[in-house]
């Protein structure tokens, strides 16, 4: 679903989506949950699993922001950090992710991620209206892409 090109063009859209403020934003795309996972788990349980997994918690200002996309079951979750849980409404979150659900459905990989990362950047850039240095990235750019 996501060539080396496509991917590429997320890490970039994520780093410009970044900038102007500490929020770190992690794209999590996954094929299917794992077949151990998914009789227990929805997707929700697994996109925080993968939130404390790859660390995304883990950020100086704990501004973190974990995009989870499940392709096979055309679902997406925001999972964000402590820092930034009054950044907006959870219904603001659940409209990104729609939006993005939207494009999948029209198999528009590439494009859906690519809004819903600028979107989420907006947010995190109306937040922070107090300019912090952030001199450091703290979370890759580049999506991670799982089975």
């Amino acid at each position: 679903f996501f060539s080396k090109q496509d991917q590429h063009a997320i890490a970039v859209v994520v780093e410009e989506a970044e900038h102007g403020h500490v929020g770190e934003i992690q794209v999590v795309i996954e094929g299917c949950l794992p077949s151990r996972s998914a009789y227990y788990q929805d997707t929700l349980c697994r996109a925080r699993q993968l939130f404390a997994e790859i660390g995304v918690w883990d950020t100086e200002y704990n501004s973190g922001v974990l995009l989870y996309l499940n392709l096979c079951e055309h679902k997406v979750e925001i999972v964000i950090d402590r820092g930034i849980k009054d950044a907006t409404t959870q219904q603001v979150w659940d409209e990104i992710c729609q939006n993005i659900i939207q494009h999948l459905a029209q198999h528009k990989f590439k494009e859906g991620v690519i809004e819903g990362v600028k979107q989420i950047g907006e947010v995190l850039d109306q937040y922070y209206d107090r300019k912090i240095d952030d001199l450091e990235n703290e979370l890759g750019n580049k999506p991670i892409i799982l089975g």
